[in-house]
């Protein structure tokens, strides 16, 4: 038996991940700053993969940023990534917040570029920061155990935006 998104005998998690998370946004009276924007924008990217903190769906987060940040260069665009994490969901924030790391780790390990001086103030001077093929990026994660409301995405959700650098 199949259901749509609209049927409203489903929980949120009977739902594709995009559109609980849609649907979520659209229901929480403040969410994290810019979310809305993330998901709805002109600008962004969205990209639906495995679980938090695996290698797989880590690679695939790194691809989209890289397919981003080429797009970026070529036109000055400063578009952003949303990544829906369809795999199961971690019990904790704490194992949550252990699996953010994780991907922040893969994607570092994927990255074969150099990083300029530029790069490495700049991510020594922000938090929740990355660099990837000499990009800086800030990185946030939305997810069902944050203990701020704005933050309780139905599903693990991170928010990828490019940081400018001075030139």
């Amino acid at each position: 038996m199949t259901h749509t998104a609209t049927d409203p005998s489903l929980s949120i998690l009977d739902r594709d991940p995009l559109t609980g998370v849609r649907d979520w946004l659209g229901s929480v009276d403040e969410p994290f700053p810019g979310a809305r924007a993330a998901i709805d924008g002109h600008d962004v990217e969205v990209v639906t993969t495995g679980r938090l903190g695996s290698p797989n769906s880590s690679f695939a987060v790194y691809g989209a940023i890289r397919h981003l940040s080429a797009c970026n260069v070529a036109d000055g665009g400063t578009r952003s990534l949303v990544a829906v994490l369809e795999g199961p969901l971690a019990a904790t924030e704490r194992s949550l917040e252990d699996r953010l790391w994780h991907t922040v780790q893969h994607l570092s390990d994927f990255d074969d570029g150099p990083w300029d001086d530029t790069v490495v103030r700049a991510l020594d001077g922000a938090d929740h920061t990355f660099a990837v093929g000499g990009d800086v990026w800030s990185i946030e994660l939305l997810h069902p155990q944050s203990p701020e409301a704005g933050r309780r995405a139905p599903w693990p959700v991170l928010v990828v935006r490019p940081l400018s650098l001075p030139r």
